[in-house]
């Protein structure tokens, strides 16, 4: 029985090193900063193919279409926005905080075959969602391309 109860004892220590190594590595990583935030919000994101378009859907309410930043490169979109906190008037006491605010950047894997120039961004309903036409060849990019919404 009592050497049950040292094995315990063992395996617990081993997993609060484990856990503290865990906690260090988190710390280190994500400096609470705009550049590293986008870890800490991942809005969900939908990605599919018609037969002839590349479509990109990201939950994301409460954006403004000036805090959306999107560059197409040859095989990626890039997304970056801010969901900013609401100013109230008065002090407030939170009693729950889920809402995620602040900064984040999802990068979203494209194929090689569309047409960049053709591409179409909108923002309605807390869904941002871009459009991209598919062609039937390969196009390199030469520079990145900012898309408007």
């Amino acid at each position: 029985m009592a050497s049950e109860s040292l094995k315990f004892l063992e395996r617990l220590k081993k997993l609060e090193g484990q856990l503290e190594r865990l906690a260090n590595d988190i710390r280190m990583t994500y400096s609470f900063n705009e550049a590293t935030c986008g870890a800490l919000w991942r809005p969900a994101a939908d990605v599919y193919e018609t037969e002839r378009e590349v479509v990109v859907r990201v939950e994301a309410p409460g954006l403004h279409a000036e805090d959306i930043v999107l560059e197409l490169h040859t095989d990626t979109l890039v997304i970056r926005a801010v969901r900013r906190e609401p100013q109230h008037d008065t002090k407030s006491a939170y009693h729950q905080l889920e809402i995620h605010y602040g900064y984040f950047e999802r990068v979203v894997p494209l194929p090689r075959h569309i047409r960049h120039e053709e591409a179409e961004a909108t923002y309605t309903e807390g869904f941002l969602i871009v459009r991209i036409p598919k062609c039937e060849h390969v196009v390199e990019l030469a520079a990145v391309i900012q898309l408007r919404i």
